[in-house]
């Protein structure tokens, strides 16, 4: 029984994020409030502080992210400028979004929540960052880029798949240790 409400913890979440982009519709500039509301009210128990405190910080966390992030973008599509075509936007938009946005929403929601760092948690960081990237050259390389299900849907459903993973490591990964 135990197993099944940590399976509920990690997808429930997910399933949120894609009711609210692909359902609800909600604008892109929302997308940074609907993560940092829905890793905040789903890790409600995990806060180092307060809980209207960490629900406004994972709020936070997630805009600084996103903004750091998108800023990033006018760095990297610079430095790749010299590529032909438009490889060199391509690359920025793969280190901004899929490299740069991911490293950064781990490292500032260590200030939120109680993440243990360990093997576990650099795995799941190196395999999110990965799939992100994998997935992304695979959509765009084939065309498969689709308005129902969009590149920064697929973003946060992987992200909040990958930070939920590392919060709960310690119950979900437990019974391999041994």
């Amino acid at each position: 029984m135990k197993e099944n409400i940590f399976i509920f913890k990690i997808l429930l979440p997910i399933t949120i994020c894609f009711i609210l982009i692909n359902i609800v519709k909600i604008p892109f500039s929302f997308y940074p409030l609907s993560f940092g509301l829905i890793i905040g009210l789903a890790n409600w128990n995990i806060y180092k502080y307060k809980l209207f405190l960490g629900v406004l910080l994972s709020i936070f966390v997630s805009y600084l992210a996103f903004f750091i992030a998108y800023f990033s973008f006018t760095i990297t599509g610079k430095m790749f400028s010299f590529m032909k075509g438009d490889s060199g936007s391509v690359l920025g938009i793969v280190i901004s979004t899929y490299i740069i946005a991911p490293l950064l929403v781990f490292t500032f929601y260590k200030f939120v929540f109680k993440i243990i760092n360990s093997k576990i948690t650099i795995f799941i960081i190196i395999a999110s960052i990965s799939i992100l990237v994998l997935m992304f050259y695979f959509l765009f390389s084939v065309e498969l880029i689709h308005e129902s299900l969009d590149l920064y849907t697929i973003w946060q459903m992987i992200m909040i798949l990958a930070l939920q993973l590392i919060i709960y490591q310690s119950k979900i990964f437990k019974p391999i240790k041994k």
